[in-house]
């Protein structure tokens, strides 16, 4: 199994200076469900007149026209049918056998300056905590126990990729979070005992089509969080992470602790157990 990986920043709180929190979402497929999500990305963009060469995300004004990401007529076609873009990837992701698993955490500090400097920190962390979930579906997603495992990476914010790479070693030789004093160790043991790969592999999202479908799925989720701590209803992201509630690792229908994996304060994790639970009710009507 594959397991595609993305971030996205998200404000908890209004009237911050900046984003105290991140979403790092991993999309895992195996090579059937890769190659049908990949001629769905292909057919959602021809249908409104892109080509395989252009990128698409949820937030298409990052895109870089003068960088060759996507032409600049293309970009003005992607932008009309964004939204139509976005659930055409989202209902194949639904419809897929991909597993996803998406890990929360919120800094302790509301302060600019605070938040900058750990940033990278709490991505580390967030990374740790997602690899321990990403063991938990290797053994229990693959068919066969002999399956090998990667995650693949969308390129880091700078360029720099320590802070990954070290805690993915960490994952993997000593089933534990590198930046933590006392880390508990993962309950699915080290990674190396799981068949995964010995190192994360980074890709450049604008040209890689998995993780042009995972930015999506991650940004919708986001988007859906961000409406919900705003206290605003947001009718089309709430439609669409209700569309993906099947493809989330749960234990017996829980999600907040498995499929979604949250830190921070306890009030957070509260928070983000109240958000899920409209979803969880829609999926039930």
């Amino acid at each position: 199994m594959r397991f595609y990986c993305d971030n996205s920043d998200l404000a908890t709180q209004t009237g911050l200076e900046c984003p105290n929190s991140i979403v790092l979402g991993a999309l895992g497929v195996d090579d059937a469900c890769e190659t049908q999500l990949r001629q769905k990305l292909l057919a959602a963009k021809q249908a409104i007149g892109l080509t395989a060469g252009d990128a698409v995300k949820w937030n298409l004004r990052d895109l870089h026209v003068e960088q060759g990401e996507i032409g600049r007529n293309e970009l003005q076609l992607a932008l009309t049918h964004s939204d139509s873009l976005r659930r055409t990837v989202i209902n194949a992701v639904a419809d897929s056998t991909s597993v996803l698993v998406v890990s929360v955490m919120e800094c302790y500090s509301t302060d600019k300056k605070t938040i900058g400097g750990m940033k990278k920190q709490l991505a580390s962390f967030c990374f740790s905590n997602l690899l321990m979930r990403l063991g938990y579906v290797q053994t229990k997603s693959c068919s066969e126990p002999s399956d090998a495992a990667s995650v693949v990476m969308d390129w880091p914010e700078g360029s720099d990729y320590r802070p990954f790479v070290a805690e993915y070693r960490s994952a993997f030789l000593q089933g534990r979070s590198s930046y933590t004093p006392n880390p508990s160790p993962y309950h699915c043991g080290p990674l190396n005992t799981l068949r995964f790969l010995e190192t994360p592999f980074f890709v450049s999202g604008v040209d890689h089509p998995m993780i042009q479908i995972v930015d999506i799925v991650i940004g919708a989720i986001r988007g859906y969080f961000a409406h919900e701590f705003k206290g605003e209803s947001d009718t089309f992201t709430t439609e669409l992470s209700t569309c993906l509630l099947p493809r989330f690792y749960n234990k017996n229908g829980a999600l907040v602790g498995y499929g979604i994996v949250v830190s921070g304060q306890e009030s957070f994790k509260n928070r983000i157990t109240l958000a899920v639970a409209p979803l969880l009710a829609a999926r039930l009507t």
